[in-house]
């Protein structure tokens, strides 16, 4: 048994699922995108029987991209154009403008 409950309802009997590996970009290193090889760990509740992913803190699943990277990308914006991030970063420039944009309205 894993030392969690589940997310979606009041068992505390959920048990290890697997691993899933998950490649999350990460701050650019010399100019050079950079993707690390994250692994979840899969969970899965006696109770309900639904399962889930758990990752490490720092991880954004949403973009798959760390926090770090994501602060980067907005410390950079005042020097840098956004293709100029996307480039570095190894990310589109549709995806810059939407990791700006979540930043404003958060």
């Amino acid at each position: 048994m894993a030392d969690t409950k589940c997310k979606f309802c009041p068992s505390e009997k959920v048990f290890k699922f697997g691993v899933v590996s998950r490649l999350f970009w990460d701050v650019p290193q010399n100019g050079s995108p950079v993707v690390t090889d994250f692994k979840g760990q899969r969970l899965r509740c006696c109770l309900c029987k639904k399962t889930w992913t758990e990752y490490p803190k720092g991880v954004q699943k949403w973009l798959q991209a760390t926090d770090a990277l994501i602060d980067y990308i907005h410390a950079a914006r005042d020097q840098k154009t956004q293709i100029e991030i996307a480039r570095e970063c190894g990310l589109e420039v549709n995806t810059i403008k939407k990791i700006q944009k979540k930043r404003k309205t958060s």
